[in-house]
C-alpha cells in the first residue's frame, strides 16, 4: 500500500454534500479528507451504513472509511475508487487465529478487507489504527472494485468468489462452506477485536 501523499491534493467544494461536512470540520483538500478519516479510531458506527456514519460515529471500520472516502472522489469526479481484496487470514494477521484454524482443520481462511486504488496504488486508510491485527495487511491476492456503500449482498457476492479463488489451489479449503468459512474468519475477527480492545 502506498502512503497518503500519493493522492491528490484537490481542494473540496461547497457545492457537494460531502464536501462541506469536510469543509466545516475545517478540512479543505481530499488529501486531507483521507487523512482525517485515517486518523479515527477503528470501530463499528452505530449511524448504520450511510455517508454520515463516520463524522456522526467519529470512527469508522475499513468498510465506512472506504466508502465515504470513495464517495467524495466520485463527489469531486476524481479516479479514486472503492476495491475490495481477499488475503489469507492466519496467525501472522491475528493473534490466536492459529488455535481457531487448527480445530478446524486449516491454515488460513479467507478474508476481504476495503482500499482505495488512484494511479495503480493501492491506500488503506485504516493503516495504524488500533484494527486488532498484529500487522496492516498491505497486500492482498486479488481485488475486485465496487460502488461505494454496495450492499451486503455484493459483498457477500465477492466473498464467495474469493473462497473459490483460494479453494482452487486449497484442497481442504475447497471442503468447506462459504457459510461455514465467514463464521470462521469471525471467529478469527473475535481474537482481533479482543486483542485491540485489551
Amino acid at each position: 500500500m502506498n502512503r497518503l501523499e500519493h493522492l491528490p491534493v484537490t481542494p473540496l467544494s461547497d457545492s457537494g454534500r460531502l464536501g462541506r461536512r469536510f469543509t466545516a470540520l475545517g478540512v479543505t483538500t481530499f488529501r486531507d479528507a483521507c487523512a482525517w478519516v485515517q486518523d479515527l479510531p477503528y470501530g463499528a458506527n452505530r449511524a448504520g451504513r450511510h455517508a454520515e456514519g463516520v463524522f456522526e460515529d467519529m470512527r469508522g471500520t475499513c468498510r465506512s472509511k472506504h466508502d465515504l472516502i470513495a464517495a467524495l472522489a466520485r463527489e469531486l469526479d476524481l479516479r479514486v475508487s472503492k476495491y475490495v481484496g481477499a488475503y489469507r487470514l492466519d496467525e501472522s494477521v491475528v493473534e490466536g487465529a492459529g488455535a481457531v484454524l487448527a480445530a478446524y482443520g486449516l491454515t488460513y481462511v479467507p478474508q476481504i478487507h476495503c482500499v482505495l486504488k488512484y494511479d495503480e496504488r493501492f491506500f488503506d486508510l485504516t493503516a495504524g489504527n488500533c484494527h486488532g491485527k498484529k500487522r496492516d495487511v498491505t497486500d492482498m491476492d486479488v481485488y475486485f472494485r465496487l460502488e461505494p456503500f454496495a450492499s451486503d449482498q455484493q459483498e457477500q457476492a465477492v466473498y464467495e468468489l474469493c473462497a473459490r479463488y483460494y479453494g482452487q489451489t486449497d484442497a481442504i479449503l475447497a471442503l468447506r462452506s462459504v457459510d461455514e468459512l465467514r463464521r470462521i474468519a469471525s471467529e478469527c475477527r473475535t481474537k482481533a477485536s479482543v486483542a485491540c480492545a485489551s
